[in-house]
């Protein structure tokens, strides 16, 4: 049972030939994070996301505060978007959703999407979850991150230049 529980690795290509799956986990880089993210606030009658105070169904409303990642994610064999809810942003920030509105009250209401940012951008995620697929694409809906450590990214990118100006000068003598 312990085996079968466990998520089960694959790619995002593998997601979408597949249109989906339950309990996979991907290793991707986070190329963009998506408007919506960080602190956001919903309707109380329907849970969708307010804009600017206003739900597009019951228009002025109090809205109720919550946290969410929407990012989107490649692996070099494709793309998709990744949807972190409430708990999964919790952990990853390591802070509370009522911490997250006291930095927003004292600081700026963008800067729980600035820690966000500044968090997963750019950086190499586990993410464990269950894939879906619509008429719009993949996407993951995360239950389990890992920001995964693979140096400094500068570095690595110089390693690689220098290596192909060493193949270049082998290539050329």
């Amino acid at each position: 049972m312990e085996e079968l529980s466990r998520p089960q690795e694959a790619t995002i290509s593998d997601l979408q030939r597949a249109k989906g799956a339950v309990g996979a986990r991907i290793e991707a880089s986070v190329l963009e994070v998506r408007e919506g993210s960080g602190l956001i606030f919903r309707c109380s009658e329907c849970r969708r996301v307010l804009r600017e105070g206003e739900c597009n169904r019951h228009g002025e409303v109090d809205g109720i505060a919550d946290l969410r990642i929407k990012a989107v994610v490649d692996d070099g064999t494709g793309g998709v978007t990744a949807l972190f809810d409430r708990p999964t942003t919790e952990r990853l920030l390591d802070r509370t959703l009522e911490e997250c509105r006291e930095i927003a009250r004292e600081e700026d209401p963008e800067a729980v999407l600035a820690e966000v940012e500044e968090l997963i951008l750019m950086k190499h995620l586990q993410l464990d979850g269950n894939a879906t697929h619509d008429e719009y694409g993949t996407q993951v809906v995360v239950n389990d991150v890992e920001i995964l450590d693979h140096g400094d990214v500068e570095d690595q990118a110089e390693a690689m230049i220098d290596e192909v100006h060493a193949l270049a000068e082998e290539v050329a003598a």
